[in-house]
């Protein structure tokens, strides 16, 4: 069983010293993300922080459920519509634009703009 264990090690250390060089295998490039790859990064990660903070905010914060989400271009602006428990313990019917990290007018920045991006698909993520 003794010589059984020796060279079992014998192998392995000689795999670690002659094998590949202390298990390092060469690195590919990742490929260089295009420009539209970029924004909706952008997109997601901004949308994701302002969900985070209307979330924080909420009065029952695991009661919220999301609705709609939509972005701009750019990430910059994101309109939120979502379901939530208010101080009567009712469920009531929230929208809340969010245009460079603060609050802004849901008539001004989000109703019956054509132009936005529907990022419903994060709901079930935040």
């Amino acid at each position: 069983m003794k010589v059984f264990i020796i060279i079992i090690v014998g192998v392995v250390l000689g795999l670690q010293i002659f094998g590949n060089s202390g298990g390092s295998s060469p690195k590919t490039p990742k490929p260089e993300l295009s420009a539209e790859e970029k924004a909706s990064n952008q997109r997601y990660a901004a949308m994701s922080m302002y969900a985070e903070a209307i979330k924080k905010a909420a009065r029952d914060p695991s009661s919220i459920e999301w609705m709609e989400i939509y972005s701009n271009k750019n990430g910059y602006l994101g309109c939120f519509v979502y379901r939530g428990k208010n101080g009567f313990n009712g469920t009531t019917i929230q929208r809340t634009a969010v245009f460079m990290g603060k609050v802004a007018k849901w008539k001004t920045h989000c109703a019956g703009k054509k132009d936005l991006i529907d990022m419903s698909f994060m709901k079930s993520r935040i």
